[in-house]
């Protein structure tokens, strides 16, 4: 299994949600709000994604899910 399989496998429904909605480029705040969550849940979120992606920051994480395909280039 290569590492981009385990990458996608271990991302979670909720984890796409919050890459969709960074992908439109909303807050912590309004993510949070929109999924009914708290802003520092949201913060955990993209420290965890950071991690699984081994990206740097919201737009790498964005980058990274486009190119493994979690979400379309569109969002």
């Amino acid at each position: 299994m290569t590492i981009e399989n385990l990458q996608i496998r271990d991302i979670t429904e909720r984890e796409i949600e919050v890459i969709e909605l960074l992908g439109e480029g909303l807050t912590n705040s309004e993510i949070a709000e929109r999924l009914f969550l708290s802003k520092n849940t949201i913060k955990w979120y993209v420290q965890q994604l950071n991690q699984k992606l081994f990206t740097g920051g919201r737009e790498e994480i964005v980058q990274e899910a486009i190119r493994l395909g979690l979400i379309g280039s569109s969002s």
